[in-house]
């Protein structure tokens, strides 16, 4: 299977799922739980989970 991405947004943490909406975005990855939770009601989402060492995650 292959997936192919047309766009890529980076939206610095504000609410997703308005922009989603608007957008008709068919499907939505996020690295933070918090933002699956309005946008899950929109379109199929998904948490992209990572590991990091920075001091910024503590």
């Amino acid at each position: 299977m292959t997936i192919r991405v047309d766009a890529a947004f980076f939206l610095g943490g504000i609410s997703k799922d308005q922009i989603l909406k608007a957008f008709k975005a068919q499907i939505f990855f996020d690295d933070q739980e918090v933002h699956l939770g309005l946008a899950s009601a929109i379109v199929p989402s998904g948490l992209v989970p990572y590991r990091s060492d920075s001091i910024l995650t503590q």
